[in-house]
């Protein structure tokens, strides 16, 4: 839904509540009250349905990251593909090659779906070559994810990638448009 479709809404909301308030304003002599009231619902109203409703209806947020011109080389030694996981896990793995001031990204795919969800950061050892740790959730708590496959992937992003990704961690998942650096499946014990 985009922005004008809200702002009509949240108009005729705030119309309609603004009506009733007029006619009572006017029978009890504070025509001023109509006033006061219709701004006030008009601004929570546009505050709450812009933060709350829009995010909820709209989709998932889509991001591109590109990719930097050297050559990169990622790969993921814990945990191995197809291998059975508990709900939290470390993934681990090395890199080389990595440009400066870009981070290494674990991101989690559920089969099924055709939304990612970032992990952590991951902590890594060396500037340009070394390893990488993070801790990640494979699905939700609780059962309701057993069995379930899911893609573990590493991405790579520059400063700005990163803080949009940092955006999403623990929340709704995203599309991604991005290089796959390492990509395996896990299945969720």
């Amino acid at each position: 839904m985009n922005n004008f479709f809200v702002g009509i809404l949240t108009t005729t909301i705030g119309s309609a509540i603004g009506a009733i308030v007029s006619v009572w304003a006017k029978g009890q002599g504070k025509i001023w009250w109509a006033l006061v009231v219709c701004i006030v619902i008009g601004g929570i109203g546009g505050y709450v349905v812009g933060r709350f409703v829009v995010p909820l209806i709209s989709g998932p947020t889509h991001i591109t990251i590109s990719s930097p011109v050297q050559p990169v080389t990622i790969t993921i030694t814990e945990p191995q593909d197809q291998q059975p996981v508990p709900p939290v896990i470390w993934a681990k793995g090395t890199f080389q090659g990595l440009p400066t001031g870009w981070k290494i990204w674990v991101v989690l795919h559920p089969y099924g779906t055709s939304v990612w969800f970032p992990q952590e950061a991951t902590s890594i050892s060396g500037r340009t070559k070394g390893s990488w740790q993070t801790l990640i959730h494979i699905g939700l708590e609780g059962d309701v994810d057993k069995g379930r496959s899911f893609d573990i992937a590493v991405v790579i992003a520059d400063q700005k990638a990163s803080a949009e990704l940092a955006k999403h961690v623990g929340k709704r998942g995203i599309l991604l448009d991005t290089t796959f650096y390492t990509r395996i499946t896990v299945v969720r014990e």
